[in-house]
C-alpha cells in the first residue's frame, strides 16, 4: 500500500513538474506549437495511467515504469542540456529547467526506484 502511494504521489508530481513547464514555455514561446500538443498528449496519457494505478490494475503500474523511462530518455535531448546550461539566463527559462529537472529526471527516478525496490523485494506480488 505505501508503494502504491509513493508511485501515485511521484507521477502526479510529475505531471504537475511537466504541466508547469508546457505552460511556462507556451506562454514565453520558448517552443514550437507541436512540442506543446506533444506535451499535452504525454499529461493525458499520465492522467489515464494514474487514474488507473489509484485503482491499483497491475499492468498500469508497470506501464508507469515505461512512461518514467520515456521521460528520462527524453530529458537526455541536447536542447534540454543546453536549456540547463543557460540556468539562471531569464526566469521563464529557468522555469522550466526545474520542471524539466523535477518532472521528467527526480520523479520519474522515484516511480523506478520505487516500483523496483518492492518488486525485488517481493517478486510473487507484481
Amino acid at each position: 500500500m505505501i508503494r502504491i502511494k509513493i508511485l501515485q504521489v511521484s507521477l502526479s508530481l510529475s505531471i504537475l513538474f511537466i504541466v508547469i513547464g508546457t505552460v511556462d514555455l507556451r506562454i514565453f514561446s520558448l517552443v514550437p506549437l507541436y512540442l506543446t500538443y506533444l506535451s499535452i498528449i504525454a499529461v493525458i496519457i499520465g492522467f489515464i495511467d494514474l487514474y488507473y494505478i489509484f485503482h491499483e490494475v497491475v499492468i498500469a503500474i508497470k506501464i508507469g515504469v515505461l512512461l518514467a523511462v520515456i521521460a528520462i530518455l527524453s530529458s537526455l535531448q541536447p536542447a534540454h542540456f543546453t536549456a540547463i546550461l543557460q540556468f539562471g539566463y531569464s526566469i521563464p527559462l529557468d522555469l522550466a529547467d526545474i520542471s524539466l529537472i523535477f518532472g521528467f529526471i527526480i520523479f520519474p527516478l522515484v516511480y523506478i526506484l520505487s516500483f523496483s525496490s518492492h518488486y525485488l523485494l517481493n517478486k510473487n506480488e507484481l
